[in-house]
């Protein structure tokens, strides 16, 4: 939501200044929805890569033998 109210307000400033700001604030406009859509995505496909990760981590450290070899 706060990365919502940035962008509305880049945009806001963008439509009342000068063309070279204008551009300036553009870019950065792309840059943040990028950042926004990344994280929304990470957080979307956070579960399933922990759950790679925990695969190749050590799968049953309780066990004795997995301790002891």
């Amino acid at each position: 939501m706060h990365t919502i109210v940035t962008v509305q307000n880049i945009a806001i400033i963008a439509l009342t200044t000068r063309n070279d700001l204008n551009a300036f604030l553009i870019k950065l406009l792309k840059v943040a929805e990028i950042i926004h859509h990344i994280k929304f995505s990470f957080r979307r496909y956070a579960p399933i890569l922990r759950g790679c990760f925990f695969i190749y981590d050590k799968p049953y450290p309780n066990y004795p033998e997995d301790r002891y070899g």
